[in-house]
């Protein structure tokens, strides 16, 4: 962002737009992690902490399974990331 800043009068108004839709875009790819990874340690960790009675392992069964959506959801932002910018 501080490119676009300190450059604003060298660049075009499509190479300004362009560059802003990648900071835009890498700010969404950044927040994958806090969303997968981040949520569900911490409610893991508060459901262990606070001995939360459960009647069943739904919880766990659901937190795992965002954790392990990590991979593929990151693979895919960074493909839809950086497939305009190839063209």
């Amino acid at each position: 962002y501080s490119m676009l800043y300190l450059h604003k009068t060298q660049m075009s108004a499509t190479t300004q737009k362009m560059h802003m839709r990648f900071v835009h875009q890498l700010c969404m790819q950044a927040s994958v992690p806090f969303l997968v990874l981040v949520c569900p340690l911490f409610s893991l960790i508060l459901l262990v902490l606070f001995e939360v009675p459960l009647k069943n392992n739904l919880p766990g069964y659901l937190l795992l399974a965002m954790l392990m959506v990590h991979g593929p959801l990151t693979s895919f932002s960074t493909i839809a990331l950086y497939d305009p910018y190839r063209k």
